[in-house]
């Protein structure tokens, strides 16, 4: 594969934005507008899977090939798979068979815990100790024993068989692996590098906004349908979650952190940036982010008076994070890798 080039953001903080800006430029295919690649970082994903598979622990070494099964046959992959022509399960099955996985039927001292919660635990497993000594003289037992699975993969193999996975779902969804590739989410913004290993040419564009204007979006105009950030009014829990997110940031060269509000009011200068980065032409400029609408998507905070005092408190509490209005139209961003917030 080429460069596969991802966007993410901190949730309603504008990836989109630059996911639809970066569309335009040559050479770049884009997988699904409406599809977040979001296999590696999600419940259960790639990531998980590596983290079980590695902790050096049994038990979350189990749990990790469980749940990964689990997650193949997931409904909330319906959109995925529906992008890879229906073939996300066998591709995904194939993958999970070249682990070296081993399997047999066995047992857990969390059996337990599989059971449905109509059931009390220990009068459960009480009945069946009860049920197998009145059984024993038939030579019949009763056993929750259910197959386990136990992968002997090593880890450089694990990354290998791991990229060839993800090229093959590139691949069924028309993709010219060999050529540059444009995702949204697939790492995330808190900790990119987490899943850049599977990957030989990876960028990821981290994108933030003015926090006064995320906590508009969260707690009024997207308040039911995307609320990324806690939406209950409550800026003080708002400004905390905000700082915690922001705490992960790390720094490599791999990674560009940009702002939302530089596609609106440094459009020339972030158009650059991109060009410079990707080496290539800007060739259907506004055909998919157009400025001069999305300006009606920021300063929304003095849109709405009535959340003055809030937007205070994050005015005192946010420094750092507010964007700069007043010097947007005389200063740019360079093509430099902008530094960590």
């Amino acid at each position: 594969m080429s460069v596969l080039l991802n966007v993410s953001g901190f949730g309603s903080t504008g990836a989109s934005g630059y996911f639809d800006l970066i569309s335009e430029f040559e050479g770049i295919q884009t997988f699904s507008r409406n599809v977040e690649f979001q296999i590696i970082q999600q419940p259960d994903g790639i990531n998980d899977l590596f983290y079980g598979l590695f902790s050096g622990n049994r038990i979350l070494h189990q749990n990790a090939l469980y749940s990964f099964l689990d997650n193949i046959v997931n409904k909330r992959n319906k959109p995925l798979d529906a992008v890879l022509n229906n073939r996300f399960r066998e591709l995904s099955y194939e993958y999970f068979n070249s682990l070296d996985v081993i399997s047999w039927k066995g047992k857990s001292s969390f059996d337990s815990l599989d059971y449905l919660n109509a059931f009390d635990r220990q009068p459960l497993a009480f009945c069946i100790k009860v049920y197998n000594k009145l059984l024993a003289p038939f030579n019949i037992r009763i056993n929750n024993y259910k197959k386990r699975y136990y992968s002997l993969v090593t880890k450089d193999n694990f990354i290998l068989n791991t990229k060839k996975y993800l090229k093959s779902l590139f691949e069924c969804s028309g993709m010219d692996i060999n050529k540059d590739i444009l995702v949204e989410q697939c790492f995330g913004a808190e900790n990119p590098l987490e899943g850049m290993i599977f990957f030989d040419e990876p960028i990821s564009i981290i994108v933030d906004r003015d926090p006064r204007d995320v906590f508009i979006l969260s707690n009024y105009l997207f308040k039911n349908d995307n609320a990324y950030m806690p939406n209950d009014g409550d800026v003080r829990k708002f400004v905390a979650y905000y700082k915690a997110l922001h705490k992960t940031i790390v720094k490599d060269p791999r990674l560009f952190y940009v702002k939302f509000e530089d596609l609106v009011f440094r459009y020339e200068d972030t158009c650059l940036f991109i060009e410079n980065l990707l080496h290539k032409k800007h060739i259907k400029k506004k055909e998919s982010f157009k400025p001069e609408l999305s300006i009606n998507n920021t300063k929304l905070y003095i849109k709405y008076p009535c959340f003055a005092d809030e937007i205070k408190y994050i005015e005192e509490n946010l420094k750092g994070y507010l964007y700069d209005f007043e010097s947007a139209d005389s200063t740019g961003i360079t093509t430099e890798q902008a530094k960590p917030f």
